[in-house]
């Protein structure tokens, strides 16, 4: 073979062979800037859609009409006193005459006083079972299409929300963030949530206290339920978020007008917890 054709073909496997080199490391360089440019636009999505609130529920349960009823409840408070915001309330199985929420000075510090008047509760019926005559629940009809009093109850549910311009510090926020308050005898107990979770997560009981007063409920049976959470939410491909709760429940409770004693739970470092927001 001719020297120089041998010549020209080692020449044209060296330029196509760093043609390959400079197409892979083009096409590299491409990923990488997609890449890059996909995360930054990913992260200002998570930045900007990045809200933090806190939410208050509170719900009083009762069996029986009553003339007036207040309740005071545990309620989310810092150093500087109750984080609550206006209130909104519905009603479930009952209606309520008129009703009022609002935070005030104890001897256990900042609580939520609730008054309701003239809570009435809605007739509801249930159908007996042509086999053993238990009732089977609303709307379950049987052959023996008999309606049977079913045992009445009513709740009525409080709720506040309060916006936060800053993240809320959910990993430990004891001694930083509001919580329910008052709470006593605080005691950290195993973490019984998500696996995910085990290494940050953390959980307590407490006692806290409540009081119930009010005419015309002597011989009704009261349940009360507080929730609070503080939580911050972002869209990453999908809703996520990172949050802390804290709930007090008082079951078949009646007027008393001292403190009851009632129990309580708390948990933090819920949720996820991406570098950018750490």
């Amino acid at each position: 073979m001719d020297q120089k054709f041998v010549l020209f073909e080692e020449l044209d496997g060296r330029r196509a062979g760093k043609l390959v080199g400079i197409t892979a490391l083009a096409v590299a360089l491409v990923l990488v800037l997609l890449v890059g440019v996909l995360f930054v636009g990913a992260t200002a999505v998570a930045y900007n859609s990045h809200a933090s609130e806190y939410q208050y529920d509170a719900s009083v349960t009762t069996d029986r009409a009553v003339d007036e009823l207040m309740v005071t409840l545990p309620v989310p408070a810092d150093e500087e006193g109750a984080v609550v915001g206006e209130f909104s309330v519905d009603t479930y199985g009952a209606s309520v005459g008129s009703w009022e929420a609002d935070v005030a000075e104890t001897e256990h510090g900042p609580m939520l006083e609730v008054h309701l008047s003239n809570v009435s509760l809605e007739e509801r019926t249930v159908h007996r079972q042509p086999d053993d005559g238990v009732p089977a629940g609303p709307g379950n009809v049987e052959d023996d299409d008999t309606d049977l009093p079913e045992i009445p109850s009513g709740t009525i549910h409080l709720r506040t929300v309060v916006e936060s311009d800053d993240p809320i510090e959910t990993r430990s926020p004891l001694g930083s963030e509001p919580v329910v308050s008052p709470a006593y005898n605080v005691t950290e107990v195993p973490n019984t949530g998500h696996a995910g979770w085990a290494d940050r997560a953390e959980s307590y009981t407490f006692d806290s206290r409540v009081m119930i007063d009010g005419t015309g409920a002597e011989n009704a049976s009261i349940d009360l339920f507080v929730d609070h959470a503080g939580q911050n939410s972002w869209w990453s491909g999908g809703w996520s978020g990172n949050y802390y709760d804290g709930r007090v429940s008082a079951v078949d409770r009646s007027v008393d007008e001292e403190w009851q004693s009632v129990s309580g739970e708390f948990h933090s470092g819920k949720g996820s917890y991406p570098w950018i927001f750490r």
